[in-house]
């Protein structure tokens, strides 16, 4: 009697003693976090005063990796150092130059911002308006230079820099 009742407070004590040192040694995956590459600047008359890019994409921080025709992934290791949202307001930002008269504003939403593995290519697209403006929709693609996250983000980097080209040739018209 004495042995069973030592087992029944033994055995749950072991147990414990292992999960602890099976969570404590057992290695996590550094999170790495990445931003888009600076884009070039536009000096735009009248100028551009950028707004928020609203996300609707659904990837919060995390890269979207779309690896099927319906398959949809949060990679857990790989993030954007801000929400897609916010890359692409910070970056249009900081890439037009007011060239002198009143600025309009621009400002738009984010519904598609994700790489797709089968076909090789970064998917960036949503809508954007000056002023309350009629909505412009927008979709640029870029290739894959690889599946790592190092070229995913060169690919969104290049999405971004077209609509930054598109907006700045609408905006002197």
């Amino acid at each position: 009697m004495m042995m069973w009742k030592n087992l029944k407070i033994l055995l749950p004590a072991l147990l414990g003693v292992l999960f602890f040192c099976g969570c404590w040694f057992s290695r996590s995956a550094e999170v790495k976090y990445y931003d888009l590459k600076a884009l070039k600047s536009f000096t735009v008359k009248p100028g551009i005063m950028v707004g928020v890019f609203v996300n609707r994409s659904g990837s919060g921080n995390r890269i979207l990796v779309k690896d099927s025709s319906y398959m949809v992934r949060q990679d857990p290791v790989n993030k954007w150092l801000l929400t897609p949202g916010e890359l692409v307001t910070k970056c249009l930002q900081l890439s037009f130059v007011n060239g002198g008269g009143a600025a309009g504003k621009l400002m738009g939403q984010i519904t598609v911002f994700e790489a797709d593995l089968a076909k090789n290519e970064f998917i960036f697209g949503g809508n954007y308006r000056f002023d309350g403006g009629t909505a412009v929709d927008f979709k640029f693609t870029a290739p894959l230079a690889g599946k790592s996250a190092e070229s995913v983000a060169a690919a969104a980097s290049e999405c971004v820099s077209q609509l930054a080209e598109k907006i700045a040739s609408e905006a002197g018209k």
